[in-house]
């Protein structure tokens, strides 16, 4: 078992005795990803310090008159907030394009990840991933309209999701759901630009289900972690000034300022 996460109260008084500039973030996932960007804020050491959740980061933001003086900023997915907009409260706050920090990575480089299949599996993929995106902008409308929705309890490579090599979800699993065709926008929001809307780790979901199901046994095969780093280092390029990654960058280093 790992350390039991620290309270806000106890990340604010650890911050109080710090003297780093400071980025609260949602969990280890984004430390991961955020500290490759250490070396490119210019600040020298950063602390990035995972709260447990956006709900955390959100509280602790809230309460950030009693880190007076402290060099801090904060970061966050949107989450749903992608389609109905960060509340104006959160402005200062800084949050992904997309969905998820995924999400951005991925818009970066997808194009790098699609080099990495052959045709067969690059056509799976492409099919895979529309049908993914039409369930979720249902998830996504339902959960708008006030529902309770546990999407992010579903797994994509579960055989009650979908059978083996099989790029359509089980009669059976959508019915559970209770599942109806989406609204055209809410749908166009989820696909453009580029699964900007369809929840991060389902996309990556999508990628693995290509490289567990899919591919032969003899071939590589590439965990959710290296198609992230294949990302991040698409967007980092200097030649790419806009990529999502170096935007992170650009509005990291003006709230440490």
């Amino acid at each position: 078992m790992g350390m039991p996460q620290a309270t806000p109260d106890e990340l604010l008084a650890a911050m109080l005795k710090s003297t780093l500039p400071t980025v609260f973030v949602e969990g280890d996932d984004d430390i991961t990803i955020l500290r490759n960007l250490e070396p490119h804020l210019g600040f020298g050491s950063i602390d990035f310090v995972g709260c447990g959740g956006r709900n955390s980061v959100l509280e602790i933001f809230k309460r950030r008159e009693e880190l007076d003086g402290k060099n801090v900023a904060f970061f966050a997915d949107q989450d749903l907030w992608f389609f109905q907009g960060v509340p104006q409260e959160y402005s200062e706050i800084v949050f992904t394009e997309g969905y998820s920090i995924e999400n951005d990575l991925y818009f970066d480089g997808s194009t790098r990840l699609n080099e990495l299949l052959d045709e067969a599996e690059l056509n799976f993929l492409m099919t895979l991933k529309h049908n993914v995106a039409t369930w979720f902008a249902f998830e996504v409308e339902r959960s708008l309209a006030g529902e309770i929705r546990d999407f992010a309890q579903v797994s994509l490579l579960s055989e009650k999701t979908m059978s083996p090599q099989k790029s359509d979800f089980h009669p059976e699993f959508l019915s559970s759901r209770d599942y109806k065709n989406p609204q055209s926008e809410l749908l166009h929001k989820v696909l453009i630009p580029n699964f900007g809307g369809l929840r991060g780790k389902f996309l990556l979901d999508c990628y693995q289900k290509v490289f567990v199901q899919l591919r032969d046994p003899k071939r590589i095969k590439y965990s959710d972690r290296h198609l992230m780093d294949l990302c991040y280092r698409e967007g980092i390029k200097s030649s790419n000034p806009t990529s999502r990654i170096n935007q992170i960058i650009a509005t990291l280093q003006a709230k440490l300022q």
